[in-house]
C-alpha cells in the first residue's frame, strides 16, 4: 500500500482537460453560485477526498465482484479485483474490532482511486494532443480507445451524478445490507469501463467539430453528456475538447456486412479507417450558441470558458 500523504483535493473534472480552457494567466473563467470570476484550474471542480474507498462487508464485496464479471479488459479487471480485495480485508479488520486506523491504510483508502484516475489521464494525454492538433493521420486504435475510455469515465464522475444515482438505488441497496458510499465509487468505475467496451463493440465513432466562429465553446463540470434520454440504448455523447474543438461520439446505422468489414479493417490497419474519424468545420454562430446552450444546460455546479464574456449570455438568459 502507498505511503504517500492523503490527497485532500480530488478533482472530478480532470486537470488535463481544464488546462485547455485557461488563459495566458492560467485562469479559467468560472461560473459558480451565480458569479463569474477567473480561477486557477486546480481550485475548481474538486471535492475533499471525493474518491475515498472504505472497508466493505461480504455483501458489498459479492456485488462488486458480480459487476466485475462484465469488465472484459484483463488489466482493468486485475486492478479492480485487487482494490476490492484490499477493501474487503479492511472491512474484515473493522468487523473484527481490530484498529484499522493505520496511516498507510488511511492513505490507501483516500488515494487509490484518485491515483487510478491520474493514470488514465496520463495515458490519454497523447491521444488528446493529437486530436487538438488535428493529427488524425497518426491516430491509432490505441488513441481511439484511450480517448473513448476517458470520455466514458467522465460521465459518472461528479458529485451530482453520484447523488442522482443515490436517489435511484440506495433504498434497494440498503435492503440488501449494502451501504451506498462503500459500493458506489468502485461500481461507477466498473460501469464506465463496461460502457466503454460496449461503445467499441457498437462501432462508435468520433465526429470532430472545428469551431471557426468568433464565439468559443464553453464547458462545465459535466463536460461529457448524453444528448439522448437515459433510457435510450444508443447514447450520443457531446464533448467540447477545447474552446475551438468539440467531438460528437455516436454510432452510425450499419448492416451486418458493413459492420464486419469495419471490424476486419480494424484488425488489418495500424491507423484508424475513415469510418471512425471525421472532421468538419462549423462557421455558424447560432449553431455554436446552440451547442454552448447544451453545455450550459447540462452543467452541474460549475461552467467554464476561455473568457468571462462567453458565459454572460447564459447567466442573463
Amino acid at each position: 500500500m502507498t505511503t504517500d500523504r492523503p490527497k485532500k483535493k480530488q478533482h472530478f473534472v480532470a486537470q488535463l482537460y481544464l488546462r485547455r480552457w485557461h488563459d495566458d494567466r492560467k485562469r479559467v473563467a468560472t461560473w459558480v453560485d451565480d458569479k463569474i470570476a477567473p480561477r486557477r484550474t486546480e481550485d475548481v471542480g474538486h471535492a475533499r477526498y471525493f474518491y475515498e474507498v472504505f472497508g466493505i462487508n461480504e455483501s458489498e464485496c459479492e456485488l462488486l465482484l458480480q459487476g466485475l464479471k462484465r469488465v472484459k479488459t484483463p488489466d482493468v479487471d486485475i486492478r479492480f479485483r485487487s482494490i476490492i480485495k484490499n477493501c474487503r480485508e479492511i472491512g474484515v479488520s473493522e468487523e473484527s474490532g481490530i484498529n484499522a486506523a493505520d496511516s498507510a491504510i488511511e492513505v490507501y483508502k483516500k488515494n487509490v482511486i484518485e491515483d487510478y484516475y491520474g493514470i488514465t489521464e496520463d495515458i490519454v494525454a497523447e491521444a488528446y494532443q493529437k486530436a487538438v492538433d488535428g493529427n488524425f493521420r497518426d491516430f491509432s486504435h490505441v488513441d481511439y480507445q484511450n480517448l473513448l475510455r476517458f470520455a466514458t469515465y467522465q460521465l459518472g464522475r461528479t458529485p451530482k451524478a453520484r447523488e442522482k444515482i443515490r436517489l435511484a438505488v440506495e433504498p434497494k441497496l440498503t435492503l440488501r445490507g449494502i451501504r451506498f458510499d462503500r459500493w458506489y465509487t468502485l461500481s461507477m468505475l466498473m460501469t464506465a469501463e463496461e460502457l466503454f467496451l460496449a461503445l467499441i463493440e457498437q462501432l462508435y465513432k468520433f465526429a470532430f467539430i472545428e469551431n471557426k466562429t468568433s464565439q468559443p465553446f464553453i464547458t462545465s463540470d459535466n463536460p461529457v453528456f448524453n444528448l439522448k434520454g437515459v433510457e435510450d440504448p444508443a447514447p450520443e455523447l457531446f464533448w467540447p475538447l477545447t474552446p475551438f474543438l468539440a467531438v460528437l461520439i455516436s454510432r452510425a446505422t450499419t448492416s451486418k456486412i458493413q459492420a464486419n468489414a469495419i471490424r476486419q479493417d480494424w484488425l488489418k490497419k495500424r491507423t484508424l479507417s475513415s469510418y471512425y474519424l471525421s472532421l468538419s468545420e462549423e462557421h455558424s454562430l447560432p449553431e455554436i450558441h446552440r451547442l454552448n446552450k447544451l453545455s450550459w444546460d447540462n452543467k452541474h455546479r460549475f461552467a467554464f470558458a476561455l473568457r468571462e464574456q462567453d458565459l454572460l449570455a447564459f447567466c442573463s438568459g
